[in-house]
């Protein structure tokens, strides 16, 4: 069965009408002849708009080869097979009836409460893609019912409807091979095309609003270094993007997300290879960047920060501590959620704290039964490296500021004093402890902070309105 997007879909079964869904709109509302502007931005002195055709290509390009793309082109494929089947057999709703079901769902939904053009709005759909949806949904139906020898296509169910799409796929010649596919396109479905645009436009009616804020953000970012390259006469070589190349590749290799893979092999299973990426704007402006932030803060720079409060620097970027916590929630009015005061909190926790001293568990074993951090609970309350301090930009998963101060006080391998904070009471166990960066490796991370601020400043002066959430 067609997955439609969520809010699309609510519509349908909220009405009880359909229990198919098909294609999502790619349509957002907007006057006849424009096109949606999702945000607005400013480069230098020039007002710029993002459309969402803009957006769509660059979450086909960006997502097209994740989870997310394949779910989306399956999608699309299907679509194209149902589309194709109900075509050939003259087995298309007349309008009439197309626009009788529809009104029936308004009906519905009006004598629940519920307001059918505020969901269209919600879903990003108009009126004329719900009624297309809606005319393939009971295509579809119509389909799967002469299939199954049923005479009511109603009675047709979801399980049904697998079995049609799964006999009709093996009907029909489906390529998806990016090899054997002209380019913009990402699959043939018998004679039809199914394009990067089709693919970025099911992307973009799905993502969620903060899916799309990050989508604009990184389009408005790739455009904003840009300019400053051009403004800052940068530019890039072929060597300084096989330079980034080979950084990028280290750090996979260094990751250990993928064992016994390779970089280039990891990039071929998403459909890329190396002179794809060579080529990729997202290379482009890695490298323009990094010449940017160099730039903007060479070595005379970062000396005369070391120089002025070094100590500050090693607080955030110098040997880091692999930290394990056990943590209980307290609260000053103890509710259903939260059914202790810090006191009692203080008390069970120093309880724990007894058992570690004494041998009788392992740090591990007691975090796992009674850390109420859930991020680290399943791991044995390890919460990884961590440095004694952070800038409050950074989006490094951190403890709060006490229980870091207190897991740099403590002695290694032993276990620190209970830990007050505003949301309970933390033990902290450091495990281990990093060598100190060597020079080039504590100027590359003072490097790195540096450029999150270059960042917040580019975004700062982009000034972005979002116009659709």
């Amino acid at each position: 069965m067609i997955a439609l997007d969520f809010l699309a879909f609510s519509i349908l079964q909220a009405a009880g009408m359909l229990p198919v869904s098909l294609a999502p709109s790619h349509t957002l509302p907007q006057a006849p002849g424009q096109e949606a502007i999702v945000a607005r931005y400013v480069i230098g002195d020039q007002t710029r708009e993002l459309t969402r055709t803009m957006v769509s290509f660059h979450l086909a390009e960006r997502h097209g080869n994740g989870s997310s793309g394949m779910e989306a082109l399956e999608h699309l494929i299907e679509t194209k097979l149902v589309e194709q089947a109900a075509k050939k057999a003259g087995l298309m709703p007349p309008p009439s009836e197309v626009r009788g079901r529809v009104q029936m769902i308004e009906r519905t939904l009006s004598a629940s409460g519920r307001d059918f053009e505020d969901l269209l709005a919600q879903s990003r759909m108009t009126r004329e893609r719900f009624v297309e949806t809606t005319a393939l949904g009971m295509a579809q139906q119509s389909l799967a019912a002469a299939t199954l020898g049923l005479s009511d296509p109603d009675k047709v169910l979801p399980k049904h409807l697998e079995l049609w799409t799964k006999e009709q796929r093996s009907k029909v010649r489906v390529t998806i091979d990016p090899t054997q596919l002209p380019s913009g396109v990402v699959a043939i479905v018998g004679e039809d095309e199914v394009t990067v645009l089709d693919l970025g436009e099911v992307l973009f009616t799905k993502i969620n609003p903060k899916g799309l804020e990050l989508a604009v953000s990184e389009i408005i970012f790739r455009e904003c270094v840009a300019y400053e390259a051009e403004l800052n006469e940068i530019t890039v070589k072929a060597k300084d993007l096989e330079e980034q190349f080979a950084r990028r590749k280290r750090q996979f290799d260094q990751s250990g997300v993928s064992p016994g893979v390779g970089f280039e092999q990891w990039l071929e299973a998403f459909g890329k290879s190396k002179a794809t990426e060579l080529e990729s704007a997202e290379l482009l402006t890695i490298a323009r960047h990094g010449k940017l932030v160099r730039m903007r803060y060479p070595d005379e720079h970062i000396n005369s920060m070391l120089a002025e409060d070094r100590a500050a620097l090693m607080r955030r970027h110098g040997a880091r501590r692999n930290l394990h916590i056990i943590m209980l929630r307290a609260t000053t009015n103890p509710n259903a959620i939260v059914n202790r005061d810090f006191a009692q909190a203080l008390e069970q926790i120093e309880v724990l704290r007894a058992e570690l001293l004494g041998g009788k568990h392992a740090f591990d074993r007691l975090a796992k039964i009674n850390s109420e951090d859930p991020a680290s609970k399943t791991e044995g309350g390890a919460i990884g490296k961590q440095h004694r301090e952070y800038l409050s930009t950074s989006t490094d998963r951190r403890a709060p500021p006490e229980v870091l101060d207190e897991a740099f006080e403590t002695p290694l391998g032993e276990v620190s004093s209970p830990i007050k904070t505003e949301e309970g009471y933390y033990l902290v166990w450091p495990s281990a402890e990093e060598l100190p960066p060597e020079p080039s490796q504590l100027r590359a991370r003072i490097l790195k902070e540096l450029a999150g601020v270059y960042n917040q400043e580019l975004f700062e002066k982009a000034s972005i309105e979002m116009l659709l959430k």
